[in-house]
């Protein structure tokens, strides 16, 4: 059973409740199921369940069946619209209020101390080809994935590293870490938590691993599948991502893949789903969902705003609000304004660690840091492109959070270009080119490029091109260099990259709480990847951090393992108050309301909603239906 403190969040939040074991219940299943168990090619829906299936409460009524969902994506293969309505199964789930966790495919969990773990599966449970869904499935992931160097490299989560899990029976597994970790409830609650996956299906991916078959077979059949190794086979026939990505693989999404074509998806509902709503009706509610794969944004808007998608929370963009509403009536949409997480919508990175020295020593001055802030004009930004809905500020933590302190989102966050001025005139980057350019200690103009993906959200150009402007007041020369995705990436992860953006989502305290980044260097897109070098490798590799920077990781690390409510707040405060005085980050504006389409006759989702790194998922897609 849950620990107290676990029970009080249950009581309070928007609940999912169970059905009692041993509970001799009538359930409701899709018609086209119906209709495959009376041809008897299907078992009846009460052998399809789980004892114990997860009830869901609905927001706003017991859905019907029927109806296929349309979306869009700019990438099949990655995390689209799709995703959201697809959905990820993780082992626990956010509460609708977003302020704890709940069951999902975990019936139960208990710890004491927070380094051992006791999860308690659903009895009878199944994957979607219909074979036990059971602890097997979480051994096989950890003995035979995550700790086989063949197939996985690097144990990137420290507390699973040295970690172990031991199955007592068929539906009970006790995982212990190699320390404390408070967070691990929440881990156990987001789309991603281990590269997206608890658990593997034992019985179909053993054909393709190398404890299970033989070594030559197994690099024969690689080869004839195209790959050079044979874990490149196993990672492309398991995925490596939140959501189902072959038709052939089994899962246990509400919809499974059921035709993959060039530019579009198929995916029908899960026969096997272990979820039912509140009259004991199997879900998915709706039958089927075909998303299609366009990459042009424009084309994307257009068929937005032409109705040719029944839901859309990935591609809408605040400056085409006023579109949107234009064609409500034509498109048979509703536009739903939710908040979102984002403590800057926009937010730029100078990085301390690049590999021009001289420019990154001139990045590490927190004066620099500061100027650069001090010289954003944040109320131009947020009336040109969001309509004064946006809240000018500096980045950090969302209101809500418990941590957040006012004067945080203040902090160098006035348009005050004397004073940003003044503080470049100190560090003595006085002298200046022909060009009214301020120069480098080197002598070398002060100039430097932004590289950045240029979505997510569609408005970091038009941010920086006004941000250009303000910089070229004081004599820094930016250029704007927008760049695929993978590009970006890449050169980020070689150091390659003097300033990156990024959006200041993951704001909120679950999010950001699970590994404590931010406020430190986080991943390619940072502000510091030769830090995070640096402490991986005990100083083997890297840039040995500043003072204040090493006191970051200091934190975080005890922030990882604290119990102490009372003492993980001290901790958390003095990690963001670092954020505040040294502006690792620089935000522009933030939580801006962000659009949410709707087809006029799909029912369950909230009108009031927040838009965060969790999406869609914590209102339950699965539940959604047409009211027509």
């Amino acid at each position: 059973m849950f620990a107290k403190r676990y029970w009080i969040v249950l009581v309070v939040a928007l609940a999912l409740s169970v059905i009692p074991a041993g509970a001799v219940l009538a359930f409701g299943e899709a018609p086209s199921l119906a209709e495959r168990v009376a041809a008897g090619e299907l078992a009846p829906v009460e052998e399809r369940l789980p004892a114990e299936p997860l009830v869901i409460t609905p927001h706003e009524a017991i859905g019907t069946y029927g109806g296929t969902m349309y979306t869009v994506a700019e990438n099949l293969r990655g995390f689209g619209t799709d995703l959201h309505v697809i959905g990820f199964e993780p082992p626990l789930s956010i509460t609708r209020d977003g302020l704890g966790v709940r069951p999902n495919v975990l019936k139960d969990y208990e710890t004491e101390d927070y380094q051992t773990w006791t999860l308690y599966f659903r009895e009878g449970m199944r994957w979607s080809d219909g074979a036990p869904f059971t602890a097997d499935d979480m051994m096989f992931w950890w003995e035979d994935e995550v700790q086989n160097p063949e197939i996985t490299e690097v144990v990137y989560i420290r507390e699973f590293q040295g970690a172990t899990i031991e199955k007592i029976d068929d539906y009970t597994v006790v995982m212990t870490l190699s320390r404390p970790f408070p967070m691990f409830e929440y881990t156990l609650a987001t789309q991603w938590g281990y590269l997206g996956m608890w658990w593997r299906p034992k019985h179909y991916l053993q054909q393709y691993h190398p404890s299970y078959r033989d070594e030559a077979e197994l690099h024969a059949l690689a080869a004839e599948e195209g790959y050079d190794t044979v874990r490149e086979l196993y990672r492309a026939m398991a995925g490596w991502s939140a959501k189902p990505i072959r038709v052939e693989t089994p899962a246990i999404t509400a919809f499974v893949p059921v035709e993959q074509r060039l530019e579009t998806w198929v995916w029908e509902r899960n026969p096997y789903y272990f979820k039912v709503d509140a009259a004991n009706n199997q879900l998915p509610y709706i039958d089927s969902h075909v998303v299609r794969e366009i990459r042009d944004a424009e084309t994307i808007q257009a068929q937005i705003v032409s109705g040719q998608v029944d839901v859309e929370v990935w591609h809408t963009t605040l400056e085409n609000f006023a579109l949107y509403r234009a064609n409500e009536e034509d498109g048979e949409y509703n536009t739903l304004m939710w908040q979102n997480d984002r403590g800057a919508d926009v937010m730029l990175l100078p990085n301390q660690t690049y590999e021009d020295e001289v420019l990154a020593e001139v990045f590490r001055d927190k004066r620099f840091r500061q100027a650069l802030s001090l010289a954003i004009d944040r109320d131009e930004i947020n009336e040109m492109l969001y309509f004064g809905l946006a809240t000018p500020r500096q980045y950090t933590l969302h209101p809500d959070s418990q941590f957040f302190q006012p004067e945080w989102a203040e902090a160098f966050a006035d348009y005050d270009p004397d004073q940003a001025n003044a503080l470049l005139d100190d560090m003595g980057l006085t002298e200046r080119d022909g060009a009214g350019y301020r120069l480098r200690p080197d002598g070398q103009r002060l100039a430097f490029a932004a590289e950045y993906w240029p979505s997510e959200p569609q408005t970091k150009t038009p941010i920086m091109e006004l941000v250009k402007d303000h910089w070229a007041e004081l004599g820094i020369d930016l250029a704007l260099q927008p760049q695929d995705r993978s590009l970006n990436a890449q050169r980020a992860s070689a150091n390659q990259i003097a300033m990156n953006l990024w959006h200041g989502g993951g704001a909120i305290d679950i999010d950001w709480q699970i590994n404590s980044r931010p406020p430190l260097p986080a991943g390619s897109i940072t502000w510091g990847l030769g830090y995070n070098d640096w402490m991986d490798t005990d100083g083997e590799d890297g840039v040995e951090p500043p003072p204040e920077v090493e006191r970051l990781y200091e934190l975080a690390d005890e922030l990882s393992r604290e119990i102490d409510p009372e003492r993980r707040l001290e901790i958390g405060t003095e990690m963001w108050q670092m954020q505040a005085d040294h502006v690792f980050h620089i935000g522009t504006v933030g939580m801006a309301p962000y659009p949410i389409i709707v087809n006029k006759d799909l029912r369950n989702i909230p009108e009031e909603g927040l838009w965060s790194s969790l999406w869609l998922h914590r209102y339950n897609p699965e539940h959604f239906f047409f009211d027509r």
